[in-house]
């Protein structure tokens, strides 16, 4: 995934299917210089909203979302989406 993100650098949306992966993957991501939010149910929805907007303005920047945060989610403009 680190190779494919800074090869092809654009938004890019990760699903991950469990809270646990997106506290792992998150840290690890952002040790890697890798602009990346995550976004899961048990976020205050402010925090939600506030991470959706950052990603939204940065053109390379990586999104980690669990499946059940990212129903009925539509953001303009993602380049990849990757199932982790």
């Amino acid at each position: 995934m680190y190779y494919f993100i800074t090869q092809y650098p654009s938004r890019t949306l990760v699903f991950v299917n469990s809270i646990d992966a997106i506290r792992q993957l998150i840290p690890i991501m952002r040790l890697l210089n890798i602009e990346v939010f995550g976004l899961y149910a048990q976020m205050q929805q402010r925090q939600r909203l506030k991470n959706l907007d950052r990603f939204k303005q940065n053109l390379n920047a990586v999104m980690v979302a669990s499946d059940v945060a990212a129903r009925g989610l539509d953001i303009p403009l993602v380049e990849h989406m990757i199932h982790y």
